[in-house]
């Protein structure tokens, strides 16, 4: 059930960066490169987005006790950032620092709710332990949600314009 429910945000973010692509460039450059670079910039996307959710349904699968199923998915979390530097082509220190930028904003964006949905937690269900938990208790009830909208945004906007 809850694998439905990770997937339409990836789909979501996906489809947004297409379009975004899609206007940034139309005017720029002909119909191949224009499809062809949209085809790059959601395989982007896709990989970064994949390692936030391998990553976080690894640890919520870990505390809900399935340790064999956890760390399945710590594998594949290892193999999909792997295959990151593939998809992106590092040809300056620039690249490298937007990267690891984008995984931040999309590890903010996503890893917490997808963590509590493997975990068999209510998806908005904030922990007390860790200071980021603290923090977002402190700064707003409910999780923070436009907060981390924004910043799986902002890891979308620097992946398809910037990589």
């Amino acid at each position: 059930m809850w694998g439905v429910c990770i997937m339409k945000p990836i789909l979501i973010i996906s489809a947004f960066s297409i379009a975004v692509y899609l206007i940034v460039t139309l005017s720029k450059r002909d119909q191949i490169w224009i499809a062809r670079g949209m085809l790059l910039a959601g395989a982007r996307c896709l990989a970064l987005i994949l390692c936030v959710v391998l990553g976080s349904v690894a640890d919520g699968l870990a505390m809900a006790g399935n340790q064999i199923w956890a760390h399945n998915f710590e594998v594949l979390e290892i193999v999909a950032l792997l295959s990151v530097p593939v998809l992106i082509a590092y040809d300056s220190p620039k690249a490298w620092i937007l990267t690891i930028v984008a995984y931040i904003c999309f590890r903010i964006g996503f890893f917490d709710y997808v963590l509590n949905m493997a975990a068999g937690q209510d998806w908005t269900y904030v922990g007390e332990s860790s200071w980021w938990d603290m923090f977002i208790k402190k700064a707003a009830p409910g999780g923070f949600i436009w907060f981390r909208a924004g910043f799986a945004s902002i890891g979308t906007i620097i992946t398809v314009r910037y990589l």
